[in-house]
């Protein structure tokens, strides 16, 4: 019997955005999707620090699906918590948590609703709620298989 075929619909999931990060590291690094400033789209900034963020956020879905529905559970209630925080910071307060820090060292600013900030700030909003809404609603509906 093979292994995919005893993983639950969460472990599923988690695979599912384990590729997405994945894929988010790999576009950062095709000429055709980023821009002369560095940005993906012309909207989103590619550093070294933001890449292994993304693999690291990666790897750890990788790794909770591999292990267990408990596991991709509690990836999807807590691992995403940065990428929520980071956007409620940049719309809210105009500044970013985990590419500068510049919360921590420029303290709050003004809120931005711009689309060019909203645009930015989007997928991390669309992952941290889906991933929440994974976590702490769709987990509690569907069993782990044995």
């Amino acid at each position: 019997m093979s292994m995919f075929k005893k993983i639950s619909l969460v472990q599923w999931l988690a695979w599912l955005f384990a590729l997405q990060f994945f894929t988010v590291v790999a576009v950062g690094h095709i000429p055709a999707f980023v821009d002369a400033q560095g940005k993906i789209f012309g909207l989103y900034g590619v550093t070294p620090f933001i890449d292994f963020g993304h693999f690291l956020a990666g790897l750890l879905a990788a790794i909770c699906a591999w292990h267990s529905h408990r596991w991709a559970t509690n990836y999807f209630k807590y691992a995403m918590i940065p990428f929520g925080l980071d956007a409620v910071a940049g719309i809210f307060f105009s500044r970013d948590i985990t590419e500068h820090g510049s919360l921590f060292l420029n303290g709050f600013g003004p809120a931005d609703f711009s689309l060019q900030n909203i645009l930015s700030n989007i997928p991390h909003v669309i992952t941290a709620g889906v991933a929440l809404w994974i976590g702490f609603w769709l987990s509690k509906r569907v069993q782990p298989r044995s």
